[in-house]
């Protein structure tokens, strides 16, 4: 990062870290004063602030093919050991329930915006590019947000980039408004077309605006997310040879793997039959 002063002292990629620390600590004290200085520049409680959930990125992290596979490579989601703890260690600073300090613990948070000011570095480390995009089987991201002491307005965007593969994504929010000033849910469902397979990029557009434009001014937000569609068929595919992966994980050893191919095989037979069943109903 990039701020220097007169007094000698340089800003570097390490000094932000430092001085994010201090501001968790310094909002859970302001929490606890019997007065609350929240016009105080800096003061956690009194920004804008947005983050996501932290279980939400494990599960998108365990449906990513491993050992640097295509990304077009379909994965079921299971559970990696040591997950949790290679997230922490590597966003440690920006997740609070990382953080081993006794005023730290909060509930789990994944800070995308801080006390009004934008993390490009978790954006970067979550790395959600096209060359690690959103997995088939994740179909909505949730995040939460709120404004605190501040009066906010919002105006957010969404654009598909490739609307062959992807529809215009959607929010469970009105496109414009006021940021509550208490924690409030934030939903983006994409919804893939099913008429190819392929990675679709989509735009992520917000602009906020504070009551008194004498204020800091918080610049927009922009940032470009991919998401891996499936053709309907193939989706259908993925889902039922995951279910079946699910149903048969009791047989998944070398034992027993005969008994576990037997039973991948006679599960998809049974979802193929009820699905065919069903269009020859709807016939």
């Amino acid at each position: 990062m990039w701020i220097s002063s007169d007094f000698g002292f340089s800003w570097n990629n390490n000094n932000h870290i430092f001085f994010l620390l201090f501001l968790i600590m310094w909002g859970d004290v302001l929490h606890w004063l019997p007065w609350k200085p929240y016009r105080i520049p800096g003061g956690a409680h009194g920004q804008l602030n947005l983050w996501v959930d932290q279980h939400m990125v494990v599960r998108i992290l365990e449906s990513i093919p491993l050992n640097k596979r295509s990304p077009e490579s379909l994965r079921c989601p299971r559970p990696r050991p040591g997950m949790q703890e290679r997230i922490c260690s590597q966003l440690a600073v920006y997740i609070t329930s990382c953080a081993s300090n006794f005023y730290l613990k909060v509930p789990e948070q994944l800070f995308l915006v801080f006390n009004g000011l934008l993390l490009p570095e978790v954006l970067d480390k979550i790395a959600l590019s096209v060359d690690k995009p959103i997995p088939p089987r994740i179909e909505e991201l949730r995040a939460k947000w709120k404004a605190g002491d501040e009066r906010l307005t919002y105006s957010i965007e969404l654009m598909s980039l490739n609307q062959t593969l992807l529809h215009k994504p959607l929010l469970n929010i009105a496109p414009s408004g006021f940021v509550p000033a208490s924690p409030s849910d934030v939903q983006i469902t994409l919804p893939c077309t099913g008429k190819a397979t392929g990675i679709a990029p989509f735009r992520v557009q917000l602009d906020f605006r504070r009551e008194f434009e004498g204020l800091r001014k918080i610049p927009p937000i922009s940032f470009v997310v991919y998401k891996y569609c499936l053709s309907a068929s193939k989706q259908t595919g993925h889902i039922i040879n995951c279910e079946c992966r699910v149903r048969c994980k009791h047989l998944h050893d070398k034992r027993r793997r005969n008994n576990h191919k037997r039973c991948i095989r006679q599960c998809q037979r049974q979802f193929s039959e009820s699905s065919t069943s069903i269009g020859g109903v709807i016939s």
